[in-house]
């Protein structure tokens, strides 16, 4: 699916550390945030493939940006980083729409199949005539 340079996937890392990359080709432009506030300002101005939020963010709570980041752009993709996590808090980023959680920040060739299985997911819906609904996910197994 990533097979030139220009086909890179544009990922806003928010309290989160940068993916580790693999050698060779990076198909990942990571911008780096430390606020929540700040982030909601640049989710407005720029499309992001998907979104990495920490778990815990310095500035607002992290349902309360998600909340905002959803009234933004009701369909964005993202993934929670950080843990260990509750179980009222993984159900709670569940139902905010995660496309995954995790105890540290997936690496490169991890967010690339994530982000794939996301536009293919993505096309399918189109093709069954859903465009305009919710991505939906699979559990983690």
């Amino acid at each position: 699916m990533f097979k030139c340079y220009e086909d890179q996937i544009n990922v806003l890392g928010v309290c989160v550390d940068e993916p580790l990359c693999d050698a060779g080709f990076n198909p990942i432009a990571f911008h780096a945030m430390h606020e929540g506030r700040a982030a909601v300002q640049i989710v407005r101005e720029t499309r992001f493939d998907l979104l990495l939020v920490g778990s815990h963010l310095p500035d607002v709570s992290v349902w309360h940006f998600l909340e905002q980041i959803r009234r933004v752009r009701a369909w964005q993709n993202w993934a929670l980083v950080g843990g260990p996590l509750t179980e009222q808090q993984t159900g709670i980023a569940r139902m905010f729409g995660a496309a995954t959680l995790s105890d540290a920040t997936p690496s490169t060739r991890e967010l690339v199949r994530l982000v794939a299985r996301l536009r293919e997911k993505a096309i399918q819906n189109v093709l069954d005539d859903r465009f305009g609904q919710p991505v939906t996910y699979a559990a983690a197994g």
